[in-house]
């Protein structure tokens, strides 16, 4: 993987969000073009509903160096939750790996299997981008990962390490983000243990894969009251 200064920190393959050099003023201009931190949705676990993505859900995820649950925005980013719910409730998840780790930027997964590493088969069908619906990729929250077209997500997802303010919808809507559609409820600390990982590259979309495999053994979805 090439780094480059100021403008990019991270050249990517497909999938991929990429790190630029945050301008003094993004700030402001994300205020002015509406997006905020996330909402405040959620509350205490239930029973286990299927095919609840439009009503408030928690997603939990088992790996192998922690549990890690979700608070999932299915008002706001309903294809996106949708799109989430229906490939966990299938278990495409399970026994898949965290297979691209860049340190201080971003953890992500959905893709590759634990035992061979190879990748899974994704949907032929984009999904329709919604980073502009008020979500900015702050620390903690999960988003979903695409290629350079904006409707291009199918199933992998990265976590924020820190606050990446340059992976938002900008421009008023006019130049697509990446569709952040939860944030970290419990367990940042494996979040942050994994962007710790050294890596070495692996081949063509591992480049970036950390030594110690991290397995994500299981992920189920549970309500909130």
């Amino acid at each position: 993987m090439k780094w480059f200064a100021a403008i990019a920190l991270v050249a990517f393959s497909c999938s991929h969000p990429v790190a630029r050099e945050t301008e003094p003023n993004l700030r402001k201009e994300l205020a002015r073009d509406g997006i905020g931190i996330p909402d405040k949705e959620g509350g205490a676990p239930a029973a286990i509903p299927l095919g609840r993505a439009n009503s408030g859900l928690v997603a939990r995820m088992v790996t192998s160096m922690g549990e890690i649950r979700i608070t999932l925005y299915p008002k706001r980013m309903p294809k996106t939750v949708a799109r989430f719910v229906s490939l966990v409730q299938s278990g495409y998840y399970n026994n898949t790996v965290f297979h691209r780790v860049v340190k201080n930027f971003i953890i992500q997964g959905g893709a590759y299997e634990a035992h061979t590493l190879s990748k899974k088969t994704e949907p032929v069908v984009g999904l329709k981008n919604e980073s502009c619906n008020g979500f900015s990729n702050i620390r903690g929250t999960i988003a979903m990962a695409r290629k350079v077209a904006a409707d291009s997500a199918q199933t992998q997802f990265f976590f924020n390490v820190k606050a990446n303010y340059s992976l938002d919808c900008r421009l008023r809507g006019k130049r697509a983000g990446y569709a952040v559609f939860g944030q970290v409820l419990r367990g940042m600390h494996v979040v942050d243990a994994i962007a710790r990982l050294p890596v070495v590259n692996q081949g063509v979309g591992l480049e970036s894969a950390p030594i110690t495999k991290v397995v994500l053994y299981k992920v189920e979805v549970i309500a909130t009251q």
